[in-house]
């Protein structure tokens, strides 16, 4: 029976099958990360830095779908946000 060491396997001297068949798993790409929730672009967020997006920012919280997702970009707000944790939390 072949004895495999953690230094023969991290070395680069282990069995070649052994190392083949850790090697695709090593090399999985990750899942896109999947949300469920309110972006603030659907409910009118401009995120320019020019347009008031107050509005539709407290639209997306007060939707109660779950996250609010903010884009990259630059949300202008001219009061709080407001977030009625017994209606939406």
């Amino acid at each position: 029976m072949n004895t495999i060491t953690r230094r023969s396997f991290f070395a680069g001297t282990a069995p070649a099958g052994i190392i083949a068949a850790a090697g695709p798993a090593a090399q999985a790409q990750p899942a896109a990360p999947q949300y469920t929730g309110a972006n603030v672009k659907d409910f009118g967020a401009a995120g320019d830095n020019t347009v008031d997006d107050t509005d539709a920012i407290q639209r997306a919280v007060d939707a109660g779908l779950g996250q609010v997702v903010l884009p990259r970009g630059a949300y202008r707000l001219t009061r709080p946000i407001v977030i009625d944790l017994d209606r939406v939390g």
